[in-house]
């Protein structure tokens, strides 16, 4: 399975590319999916009542010492153990 993100003005001719590229994978693969968001960069999150909830309870767990940081590597390292240990490939999650 293969999941594409673009973001960018959706131009005449960048719809027209996608367009394309979609028709000629339909063509390999008629099961290929293709989902377009509209996402207005200046919209504002408005976190739900358990968004606010979770956030609390993290900031709790912060004041308490429960929370440990630690850097975006270790978290790499971490992960790639955590899933080695499972039989998993962390680069393919």
């Amino acid at each position: 399975m293969i999941s594409v993100t673009f973001t960018g003005e959706d131009t005449p001719q960048a719809i027209k590319i996608l367009q394309d590229a979609y028709e000629a994978l339909q063509k390999i693969n008629p099961h290929f999916t293709m989902e377009k968001a509209d996402v207005d960069e200046y919209e504002e999150y408005e976190p739900t009542e358990a968004d606010k909830a979770d956030l609390r309870e993290i900031l709790a767990q912060r004041e308490r010492g429960e929370l440990k940081y630690i850097s975006h590597d270790e978290f790499k390292r971490h992960k790639k153990e955590l899933f080695s240990r499972l039989g998993a490939n962390a680069n393919h999650i």
